[in-house]
């Protein structure tokens, strides 16, 4: 064999390692970034979370997985949010008062927000006051928040819940991913399209 012919079979060689180099390269590059992209999204952007007991019934049942959006910087009337409480149990209810919100719930169990009358397709059972007494102004950064079942739901109507500091939420819930028979927006029953401040 010629010098030129082993020259060019070292030079093909050559080539096909770098081939492989590059393409061994790209793949562990692409894989990096499939795992990355998921870690970066559960850590700064999203969360799973469990629904734990029957306070928002009929919306969310008891053990549904729910996904969380947790770079809010505002929260709305009708947003389902997730209430950090520190050393015990997290809250998931909906908010029903913002900054700035005058509510009032009457004896006979109906909410009025800012004066209207509320229409909450999606409540179970009657709202009755609780420790909510009176006129509610939510202050400035606050939040209230009810459960959607309304008779067994320990929210800001108890003097152990009260009013929540906005800084408290932990996110939005979006969507639910469990049970799959279930799978989907959560936000359904709203009227004119699942628009929260469709509802007053």
């Amino acid at each position: 064999m010629s010098s030129v012919e082993e020259l060019n079979e070292q030079e093909q060689k050559t080539l096909r390692t770098r081939r492989l180099a590059a393409f061994a390269f790209d793949w562990v590059g692409a894989m990096i970034t499939a795992i990355m992209i998921p870690v970066v999204l559960f850590t700064l952007f999203i969360r799973i979370v469990t629904v734990d007991g029957a306070s928002m019934q009929p919306t969310l049942q008891d053990a549904d997985h729910l996904v969380l959006l947790t770079a809010v910087d505002t929260y709305d009337f009708g947003d389902i949010v997730v209430v950090n409480r520190y050393v015990q149990e997290p809250l998931v209810k909906r908010v029903i008062g913002i900054s700035g919100d005058v509510l009032e719930i009457t004896g006979d169990g109906v909410v009025y927000r800012n004066g209207t009358l509320l229409q909450e397709p999606y409540v179970n059972g009657k709202t009755f006051p609780n420790a909510a007494q009176g006129q509610i102004r939510v202050p400035d950064g606050y939040v209230f928040v009810m459960g959607d079942n309304r008779p067994l739901s320990k929210d800001s109507r108890s003097a152990d819940v009260g009013l929540i500091p906005v800084a408290d939420l932990i996110g939005k819930a979006m969507f639910r991913v469990w049970p799959l028979s279930s799978l989907g927006g959560i936000y359904d029953n709203l009227p004119e399209g699942g628009d929260p401040d469709a509802i007053n």
